[in-house]
């Protein structure tokens, strides 16, 4: 898909060049961290309560290069980022009803409601090709908005529940009780990953700049029926970094 996308966009910027400024004048490096998550568009009422967050390996580098300047204030550009998204949560669940499937336990995959201590941990490495448009403010600010189409180079996501109990297909039914599993449902985690980013850039000097970027995923990081996960899960990060501008004379 993302070959298809590189192709795509090289024939749009071919095309556009007939009627506008196209060309590469300058090449930009940047690198960063972030903070977010994978999280639902709303937290859902059976998750009673968050107890622990730390962001996994957050770290984001790439390369873009302006290739379209429309006018003086507006430029499109594009390239590469080699991005990790991570974390580890726990948190307290009840009566959540999913696919209940643990690893080393005599119990078979069942739709049913699950109470307890629930470890997560998400790890994945992506690479993206963005496609922002850049509008200049002043001679300092400018600002950002565009898609990415990602592609998953490395895919985890595991943990461990504690303490907790189940109930198979009706919150009423005999409890059965679990002190400690865990469970892997890595290749679940869809392999692409389409988003959405807005941000701001602030340029300290001709070559060094500072970038602020908000993005979110549009399609569901769990490929599972809804059934199986009534909710949807998105990669939802902001990432602070810095940028270096390589200009071409």
């Amino acid at each position: 898909m993302i070959r298809c996308f590189v192709v795509l966009v090289v024939a749009c910027a071919t095309t556009w060049g007939a009627y506008a400024q196209v060309g590469v004048d300058r090449v930009i490096f940047h690198a960063g961290v972030h903070i977010g998550g994978v999280t639902p568009a709303s937290i859902p009422q059976e998750i009673r309560e968050v107890e622990s967050y730390k962001p996994v390996n957050p770290f984001s580098i790439g390369v873009e290069v302006p290739f379209y300047k429309a006018n003086d204030k507006l430029t499109v550009s594009s390239g590469l980022n080699l991005v990790n998204k991570g974390m580890k949560t726990r948190a307290f669940a009840e009566n959540f009803k999913a696919m209940i499937e643990f690893e080393n336990q005599p119990i078979p995959g069942f739709i049913g409601y699950f109470t307890g201590s629930v470890g997560s941990s998400f790890n994945n490495l992506y690479l993206e090709l963005p496609v922002s448009a850049h509008y200049e403010l002043n001679s300092r600010w400018s600002l950002l908005g565009g898609f990415s189409i990602a592609r998953a180079l490395h895919r985890s996501f595991e943990g461990s529940v504690h303490n907790a109990y189940v109930r198979l297909g009706d919150p009423t039914t005999p409890k059965i009780e679990i002190e400690s599993a865990t469970f892997d449902v890595s290749k679940l985690v869809n392999k692409t990953d389409i988003g959405v980013h807005v941000g701001g850039v602030y340029a300290l000097t001709p070559v060094w700049q500072i970038r602020g970027v908000f993005s979110y995923g549009v399609n569901n990081v769990i490929d599972a029926p809804t059934g199986h996960l009534p909710i949807k899960l998105h990669n939802t990060f902001f990432t602070i970094g810095a940028g270096y501008v390589l200009p071409f004379q």
